[in-house]
């Protein structure tokens, strides 16, 4: 692994080690108390949205952040590639959220969330790629 893919390998194992201790929580208490900390401290910049918004958003985010890190670990390895790992991934998330954790919710909303998450960090990913090559060309 090049240096410069080790930092990301780094991240990457880190980031997904703390997603998978989150999505394997047995109860979903403190993430709900932090989706309420969230809406409640953004309701005058966001007064329509509900608290259950903040939860597509955060599933979002989750799941771009993963697929931007996977990619910068493994940089050979297609962004489209990532986005269907994203998707499986999240299905097996919420298969495994029905099947074992009672006390969570196992949605198809967040598959769909978690995998437009993927869809974002997939296109974050290949914009940051073309950027990259760029600017190893000396070109901007």
């Amino acid at each position: 692994m090049r240096e410069s893919t080790r930092g990301w390998g780094l991240a990457l194992t880190a980031y997904a080690v703390v997603l998978a201790g989150v999505l394997a929580w047995p109860n979903g208490w403190l993430l709900n108390r932090f989706t309420v900390w969230l809406y409640v401290k953004g309701r005058r910049t966001f007064p329509e949205a509900v608290p259950e918004d903040y939860g597509v958003v955060l599933n979002v985010l989750a799941w771009a952040i993963l697929v931007v890190l996977a990619g910068r670990a493994l940089p050979k390895v297609s962004p489209l590639v990532w986005v269907v790992a994203g998707a499986a991934a999240s299905v097996l998330a919420e298969i495994v959220q029905r099947a074992f954790l009672p006390a969570r919710e196992a949605l198809w909303a967040d598959v769909l969330a978690n995998t437009g998450g993927a869809v974002l960090g997939a296109a974050l990913l290949s914009a940051w790629r073309v950027r990259d090559r760029r600017v190893r060309r000396g070109t901007r």
